[in-house]
């Protein structure tokens, strides 16, 4: 019983007193991310102040999309094409 208890307030304190969003850096991303027309994303990764996305085209292409973000406005933007062997 005393083991329950001090579980208890362990998950309390947890909860209302212990901020994780406090340890971890803040990303700022832009509203909004322009990717090709009539294309879908497969993969999108964030690293550091990256975005990696992995798009397929209507044709079947897909393109892999490197984004450098920095305070929430896109600095650069890399677009390379893969070359899928059958």
């Amino acid at each position: 019983m005393i083991v329950g208890m001090i579980i208890i307030v362990i998950v309390i304190v947890k909860e209302f007193f212990y901020k994780p969003e406090e340890n971890y850096g803040e990303i700022v991303l832009p509203k909004s991310i322009k990717i090709p027309d009539k294309s879908r994303v497969d993969t999108i990764d964030f690293d550091n102040n990256n975005i990696i996305m992995v798009v397929t085209l209507e044709d079947g292409k897909q393109l892999l999309i490197l984004i450098d973000i920095k305070d929430g406005t896109e600095k650069s933007r890399k677009y390379i094409e893969i070359k899928n062997q059958k």
